[in-house]
């Protein structure tokens, strides 16, 4: 094909017809800059297709880390309930003045403070 094309543009030069030369040249440039104009938006095509399969994935792994994130909050509710009312039944027996150190110990111990993590991985990745 480019033999061709060279072949046409030695023909036109060689038989001084310059004007059948530059309106060839002008075409042969249309034809690359329309080719170049497809490229790029091939390009843009393949380029929003990627960033979609790519927010759907982040929004899948934002979706699972929620849940993931509301279970723990569940339990964590559920973990603060329970020591509250540990708490309550400490303080009673503690009003009541016949507490004695295994007692105090056994209060101690069963009085947690369990720590909240967040676990955010997508959050982070983003």
């Amino acid at each position: 094909m480019i033999k061709f094309f060279r072949k046409i543009r030695y023909t036109l030069m060689s038989e001084n017809k310059t004007g059948k030369y530059l309106k060839y040249a002008i075409g042969e440039i249309i034809l690359v800059v329309i080719g170049i104009l497809i490229a790029l938006q091939i390009n843009a095509w393949n380029t929003a297709r990627l960033d979609n399969i790519k927010e759907r994935e982040y929004l899948t792994n934002l979706l699972e880390d929620i849940k993931a994130q509301h279970q723990l909050v569940k339990d964590q509710v559920v973990h603060n309930n329970l020591m509250r009312l540990k708490c309550e039944k400490a303080i009673r027996h503690l009003n009541s003045n016949s507490i004695n150190a295994d007692s105090i110990n056994l209060y101690l111990t069963d009085i947690t403070r369990k720590t909240f993590v967040v676990s955010d991985p997508t959050f982070q990745d983003l």
